[in-house]
């Protein structure tokens, strides 16, 4: 799926699971959580993901606090002017961005600033 630069449809598609299930939730009054979706520098390069989550942020009225972006510190490395610009327009937009390490044996759920 990486290999075909399509790996942002499984993104998108958590993120669509997640904003049912706050629909599901926010009928039956109960707390939604917020999530902690991560996003790859394909998915910058394959789409329009800003839209993308844009459109689905608001087909399920949920607010911007509730999801969180995860770019990978790899991510970061490999084209940092890139991935400066997709955290500052995610930021413009309204959303936190954490950079996320996993597997490098740690990971700073912290928002990522400029």
């Amino acid at each position: 799926m990486e290999a075909n630069r399509e790996v942002y449809k499984a993104d998108c598609h958590v993120l669509e699971g997640y904003g049912q299930d706050a629909e599901f939730l926010r009928e039956k009054k109960k707390e939604i959580f917020s999530i902690s979706f991560n996003i790859s520098r394909t998915d910058l390069e394959a789409c329009d993901i800003y839209q993308k989550i844009e459109d689905t942020v608001a087909r399920y009225g949920l607010s911007r606090d509730q999801v969180h972006i995860e770019i990978t510190g790899s991510a970061l490395n490999d084209s940092s002017q890139a991935m400066v610009e997709a955290v500052q327009h995610f930021h413009d937009l309204g959303y936190q961005v954490w950079m996320d390490d996993f597997g490098s044996g740690y990971s700073s759920r912290k928002p990522l600033a400029l």
